[in-house]
């Protein structure tokens, strides 16, 4: 008995979801959170071929440009990307700071007005300011009153008030 032939067929698909995070060690990686049923997300990690197409908000991009929270598209070419669409997810919103974490990647813990907790990340460019002057990730302080702008999870816009809330 001797193999005569060998027919294969690669295997395209596609995904879409939240990215969550990308890795460059060992391999290129993007981990992405996936609506695989209505209302059912699940987290689902993707080698990213060598040559992959990389475009966010229309631009030609590199993975260094993704940022967890944008919107993602894949194109899979026998499991890995072959090309990435992103899109910024741009909100607003505010509360009463609750928690600051000083560290490499500072982040800070918010309470809204409908007593929701949410932590961000704290963009190392982002604008902070405290009565139109800029100020720095230092100065903020546990019950000063924010207003963000938050594209995906991470602060790229502050501005701070001290201001009396009911907790």
């Amino acid at each position: 008995r001797e193999i005569s032939r060998i027919y294969a067929a690669s295997v395209q698909g596609s995904a879409k979801g939240i990215l969550l995070g990308v890795e460059f060690s060992p391999r290129e990686t993007i981990k992405v959170k996936v609506e695989v049923a209505k209302d059912q997300w699940e987290e689902q990690v993707f080698e990213v071929a060598e040559n992959a197409r990389i475009r966010r908000d229309r631009l030609s991009a590199s993975l260094r440009d993704l940022v967890p929270g944008d919107a993602v598209e894949l194109e899979l070419k026998n499991n890995k990307v072959t090309e990435i669409y992103a899109e910024k997810v741009e909100l607003e919103t505010e509360g009463r700071i609750v928690a600051i974490t000083l560290s490499y990647n500072p982040a800070i813990t918010i309470v809204d007005e409908k007593g929701q907790e949410a932590t961000y990340k704290i963009a190392s460019d982002a604008r902070i300011r405290r009565d139109r002057v800029r100020i720095s990730v230092n100065d903020l302080k546990v019950d000063d009153y924010v207003y963000l702008t938050v594209e995906g999870q991470v602060v790229v816009d502050m501005k701070v008030e001290e201001r009396i809330t009911k907790s």
